[in-house]
Formats: C-alpha cells, structure tokens, sequence
C-alpha cells in the first residue's frame, strides 16, 4: 500500500503530491503542512486534525490537504 500526502488548490488542481510507504509517516507530513499553513501558535486548545483513514481532509481558503492511499499493480 502506498499512502499519497495530495495538496490542491480550488481552481487550480494539483499543486503537490508525495507518496509514502508508511501511513504515519504520510499522516505526520500532511499534518505539519497545517501546523506551517496555519501557523502552530494559533493552533486552537481544540483543534483536531482530519481523520485521513476516514476519508476527511483539511481545507482553508480553497486549499485542500489530504492523505490517500493507493495500490501499485503490476
């Protein structure tokens, strides 16, 4: 299993993609991604992070950060 960390933007598709053989590794990326976006001081007490194996992501002013997975099949 592959797990994709995708960054998007409204309008514009795809601004980056980056695979990882690990879902952690993958999950920890997308979420510092965020942590930079969103800049960790102003992190709210109660801010939760998607939950990717759920199928949620992050969005903020039309730009879309999630984790996907993916089969590589010969």
């Amino acid at each position: 299993m592959i797990y994709c960390v995708i960054i998007s933007r409204e309008g514009y598709g795809v601004e980056s993609v980056k695979a990882y053989k690990d879902y952690f590794v993958a999950e920890n990326e997308a979420n510092n991604f965020i942590k930079e976006l969103i800049k960790e001081d102003s992190l709210e007490k109660d801010f939760k992070f998607p939950n990717y194996r759920q199928g949620e992501n992050f969005i903020l002013d039309g730009l879309r950060v999630g984790v996907y997975n993916t089969e590589i099949v010969n």
